[in-house]
């Protein structure tokens, strides 16, 4: 029979595999096929196994649709209700339609609807009740985006599950040399991805010292050979050896002798010889390598993170706090009175320290372009050659000798072109369309996160920067591309290791946006919604619910409790907070108006009040400017602190420490509610107007204290009556311009024996009840 239909084929194991037709086919009719010879037995692929990665099979008259059980995240295997299917077959509504049911074994849920429903071609995707939509994996064969960008399951009823074949050979082949398969007339390239994405192993990777001898091993199963090169230029000795793979995939040779500070790099074999870093090594000369085979002490330090509802957080790069070159100038830095310390902060969040694409340490970057996982920049290294270990070690150290946590901003969605991943196996590190990279990243490639010594790449990197440097979180850049289940794989592994681990994620991508998704989950995540939000409201085009939803940490919708939500108005990225406010031209707040510095400190009391996780970029408590500039990601000079600026305006950054110092007092318990019950909070409205007064614990339920918020976002004056609140029983401790933790002396703002409260315009107050 001559194969007149599209055909490709894959590798499932060393001696077996599946051969995908366009069309359904009938076994008896297929010719003998062989691969190097050896005759293949052909036979019926097993529907279910299709389904479980296509979303469908077809059982006689009917498709039955199947979402299997291991493809759900560990929240959606939680979540109580039913799971339905829909489609353009059903307008996309799943409402009022039969839901799928529960297999007898359990392994799935399964809906069978008559054939008859569907056109030759449809699109479908599996939705929760609770109104969460399953996206198609990453393996389905079926996986289809539309013009709009929606990626969805197709269900094409020429492709039953019918049109997959299994093939097996008598013997096992070495398929680093890349066997092809003879059927009929036809000579079809197997594809040997699939096999790799099934491997794992748990044998120690990269290069370690035990004793007097060195090991090193590599994952590289698709590679026809491996080589280890070591070299010490001092004392003139440079050898070359041969790794040998296991069944698993991973290369490996043990060595008679200890090479502590030699370096090293691989010599891959695919089937050019290509010189590649090893991906896990710890240290390195430079971002282009080669890694330094280091001899690591493990982090022996007893600091104890604080609790994620106890939380506020600067977020800054390693060298724009001091101007200087890397971690020992930042320790020096901190080791004195200093800017950090005296803002009272207990969390850095630091920009990407791991080795970045960058030619020499001269050159700033944010480090957003990552080269290797394990290591700490050689740029940031100012001792000799390696001693960025000790640097960032000691950074670390005395951080939290100042009460501080260290948060890392960890970079696994993408990779940078110095990056050895793409050399040693681009197909099964990275997503491709074809041959190209998928970039839902903007940065030209995405990170297979679920191929399984990908996602042990990832947790081993992370349990790395626990283990040997205590530090205490990782904020996860575009986590939307790591997807759910795999972010949770990654926090249930590393709270095995720290409980108290600090997680957050930056939930979306140019893809989507999976904050929903994250709900109830290990994570927090950077709530985008609070940050244009805000700056709409202190310019007046805000709403009072809005406000509300806000302040109560976004737990009525986006958030199961209100320390998920990281509330924030600048960041690295984008605009700082100053120049997106400002009503200057340009989007340059360097010579700010008195309005925005006004909408600004309205900002941070909304900022420090509301419910959830504070974060602020560093240098925004004073007012720094980038000029209008957007993308700074290579600007030191617009980047680097100017502390003259801080001086300048001290009394902003005096107002931010007082409203930090308000959220670490006795009332600060009031603003770390996890989720507030139903009356713990009372509005007060203005009339017509986006202006608040909000009563916290209105209800007592958190005991006796209680903080009183007003303020008006408008350029006019407001008033209103408050009813059942006593001004008798009230300190007031700020007014837009002074904050003052023992009490305002004298107290500005109008508030009346009567209850009638009136705020100037662009203005906020805070009072607590009682004497502070």
């Amino acid at each position: 029979m001559e194969i007149s239909i599209g055909l490709h084929a894959f590798w499932e194991t060393t001696s077996s595999g599946v051969l995908c037709f366009s069309e359904d086919v009938d076994i008896q009719a297929l010719p003998e096929g062989t691969i190097e010879g050896d005759p293949i037995v052909l036979k019926h692929f097993s529907k279910v196994k299709f389904a479980d990665v296509s979303g469908y099979y077809l059982d006689k008259d009917f498709v039955c649709f199947r979402l299997a059980c291991s493809k759900l995240s560990r929240k959606l295997k939680q979540l109580p209700g039913n799971f339905y299917v829909a489609g353009d077959f059903n307008h996309w509504s799943w409402q009022g339609t039969k839901p799928l049911g529960l297999t007898r074994d359990k392994s799935a849920f399964e809906l069978k609807m008559p054939v008859s429903h569907f056109h030759e071609v449809s699109h479908f995707k599996f939705v929760h009740e609770s109104n969460l939509w399953i996206n198609p994996f990453e393996e389905s064969p079926n996986r289809i985006q539309d013009n709009c960008g929606h990626v969805n399951f197709q269900l094409n009823l020429r492709q039953t599950g019918a049109h997959w074949v299994a093939f097996q050979c008598a013997h096992d082949h070495d398929l680093s040399k890349q066997p092809w398969l003879q059927l009929g007339n036809q000579s079809i390239c197997i594809d040997t991805l699939p096999w790799a994405l099934q491997l794992y192993s748990d044998k120690p990777l990269g290069c370690w010292t035990e004793g007097n001898r060195t090991c090193f091993a590599l994952f590289a199963p698709r590679a026809s050979k491996v080589e280890v090169h070591i070299f010490n230029k001092q004392e003139n000795r440079d050898n070359v050896y041969p790794l040998q793979m296991d069944k698993k995939g991973v290369w490996s040779v043990n060595l008679p002798d200890n090479y502590v500070h030699y370096c090293y790099e691989f010599f891959i074999y695919n089937p050019e010889k290509t010189k590649v870093v090893d991906p896990y090594a710890k240290a390195l000369v430079s971002p282009q390598g080669p890694g330094i085979i280091t001899s690591l002490q493990l982090y022996a330090g007893n600091f104890k993170t604080p609790r994620m509802r106890d939380l506020t957080i600067l977020e800054c790069h390693v060298r724009d706090l001091t101007g200087g070159s890397g971690f020992g100038d930042l320790s020096k830095f901190l080791l004195t009175d200093n800017y950090v310390t005296s803002l009272h902060c207990n969390a850095l969040e630091l920009l990407p320290i791991n080795e970045y694409d960058a030619l020499n340490g001269k050159e700033y970057h944010w480090g957003y372009m990552p080269a290797h996982y394990f290591a700490p920049s050689s740029f940031y290294a100012q001792g000799d050659c390696g001693s960025q270990i000790r640097d960032f070690q000691e950074l670390v150290a005395v951080c939290h000798s100042k009460g501080i946590a260290v948060i890392l901003d960890v970079v696994y969605n993408h990779a940078g072109i110095f990056n050895s991943l793409q050399k040693i196996d681009k197909a099964y590190y990275f997503r491709l369309t074809g041959e190209n990279f998928s970039n839902f990243s903007g940065c030209g490639n995405d990170f297979r996160a679920e191929a399984p010594m990908a996602k042990r790449l990832i947790l081993d990197s992370l349990l790395h920067f626990l283990n040997a440097y205590g530090v205490d979180g990782f904020r996860f850049d575009l986590a939307e591309l790591l997807g759910v289940s795999v972010l949770e794989e990654i926090a249930q592994g590393l709270k095995a290791v720290k409980s108290d681990i600090i997680l957050i994620a930056e939930p979306w991508s140019f893809r989507n946006h999976v904050a929903l998704d994250l709900k109830g989950t290990d994570y927090a995540y950077w709530n985008d919604g609070f940050r244009d939000f805000v700056l709409q409201y202190v310019r007046g085009q805000g709403n009072v619910d809005g406000l509300k939803y806000f302040i109560k940490g976004s737990t009525d919708f986006l958030c199961e409790t209100a320390q998920q939500s990281i509330n924030y108005t600048e960041s690295h990225d984008d605009h700082c907070w100053i120049d997106r406010v400002t009503e200057n031209a340009n989007c340059n707040g360097e010579n700010f108006t008195v309005k925005d510095r006004r909408r600004t400190h309205c900002i941070f009391a909304i900022l420090y009040l509301s419910l959830g996780i504070p974060m602020i970029g560093a240098g925004q408590d004073f007012l720094k400017s980038k000029k209008g500039i957007r993308n700074t990601y290579n600007r030191e000079d617009c980047n680097k602190l100017d502390y003259l600026r801080l001086e300048q305006f001290s009394g902003t950054h005096a107002y931010v420490k007082g409203l930090i110092g308000l959220r670490q007092s006795t009332y600060g318990k009031l603003l770390k509610v996890g989720y507030p019950s139903a009356h713990y909070f009372k509005y007060f409205y203005a009339k017509n107007s986006s202006a608040l007064v909000i009563l916290y614990n209105a209800d007592h339920s958190e005991g006796k204290r209680q903080i009183l918020f007003a303020i008006n976002p408008h350029e006019t004056p407001m008033k209103w009556f408050l009813d059942n609140v006593s001004a008798d029983t009230f300190v007031q401790l700020a007014d837009t311009e002074r904050l003052c933790l023992g009490g305002l002396n004298p107290p500005l703002t109008s508030w009346s024996q009567e209850g009638r409260l009136t705020l100037p315009p662009l203005s906020c107050a805070i009072w607590v009840s009682g004497k502070y």
